[in-house]
């Protein structure tokens, strides 16, 4: 019930992401790396000591070890007694270190995308929460004593809500979050529940999905909209008003609110919204001098 759930609204799924548990798998492999980095250190200590000749006192290069290492490895004949020297005995260590350092930074990059995971918003998580206690998911009883401390992954005062993980990444811009969190609960008080009406599939029964393309789509449109009547607005605006000072004035505020909508509607960075925001004020500025010079 729980995975038709999440499959039909992949908007609201979240799992545990079991970061800590990962972090202390990490620090095994490392610590293993660490074991074979101190062994590795042996057979070069031996090979530094020893005295043939042009090796005494100094290491064999890596192409003298990994060539007697493999001749040593392709000598093997199961069954036939064979003695390794320090070499040899380096070059398998390398080998050993090798496989279990990519095996580490495999982990350890796997770990940086786990950590990047977001959280869920809060409202997702009540809502998932709200629908395992309601009716329509009565086979999953959160309060049932075999489901041990699974049900503590959904309490929103539980430590385990911590790790929980979300696959849908939240949106760019806040306009849409905004929308998405807080009007769409007013605009379903108000009359929502009363023209939408609730899927046909069983779990998912009296409730009312507001898809976020949806969503979207609407904060795009005010988007676009107020893109294009920021900067006729403000024309509009300097020419009317004579008084130089004062149109300097309205210059620093419209720039303001250029700003703020940009950081709002947009998920422009913060160098481009700056970019963005002195390119508009220089256009108002040039307007200003070029209508006072025509009056």
């Amino acid at each position: 019930m729980l995975g038709t759930h999440i499959g039909g609204y992949p908007e609201g799924a979240m799992f545990h992401g079991f970061r800590g548990l990962y972090a202390e798998i990490l620090l095994h492999m490392q610590a293993e790396v660490m074991r074979l980095q101190s062994e590795l250190s042996q057979p070069q200590n031996a090979d530094g000591d020893s005295d043939d000749g042009d090796d005494k006192g100094s290491s064999k290069d890596t192409i003298a070890v990994q060539a007697e290492g493999t001749d040593a490895r392709s000598s093997l004949d199961p069954g036939v007694s064979t003695s390794y020297s320090s070499s040899t005995a380096q070059f398998q260590k390398v080998l050993a270190l090798k496989k279990t350092l990519d095996e580490y930074y495999d982990s350890l990059f796997r770990y940086e995308k786990i950590i990047n995971l977001p959280h869920p918003n809060s409202r997702d998580l009540e809502d998932m929460v709200n629908w395992m206690f309601s009716r329509q998911a009565s086979m999953i009883n959160l309060n049932a004593e075999n489901f041990g401390f699974y049900k503590d992954m959904w309490r929103d005062d539980g430590r385990e809500t911590k790790e929980l993980v979300s696959l849908h990444h939240s949106f760019d811009d806040a306009l849409t979050s905004w929308v998405q969190y807080h009007i769409v609960d007013i605009y379903h008080n108000l009359c929502g529940k009363y023209i939408h009406r609730p899927p046909k599939a069983a779990h998912l029964q009296g409730a009312i999905l507001y898809e976020h393309k949806d969503i979207a789509r609407v904060t795009r449109l005010l988007t676009i909209t107020c893109a294009c009547a920021l900067p006729i607005a403000s024309i509009f605006v300097l020419h009317s008003i004579k008084d130089v000072s004062v149109r300097l004035g309205i210059v620093f505020g419209v720039s303001a609110l250029f700003s703020i909508c940009m950081g709002m509607m947009t998920s422009a960075k913060t160098h481009d919204i700056f970019t963005a925001t002195a390119t508009f004020a220089a256009v108002l500025v040039v307007f200003v001098g070029t209508d006072g010079n025509a009056l």
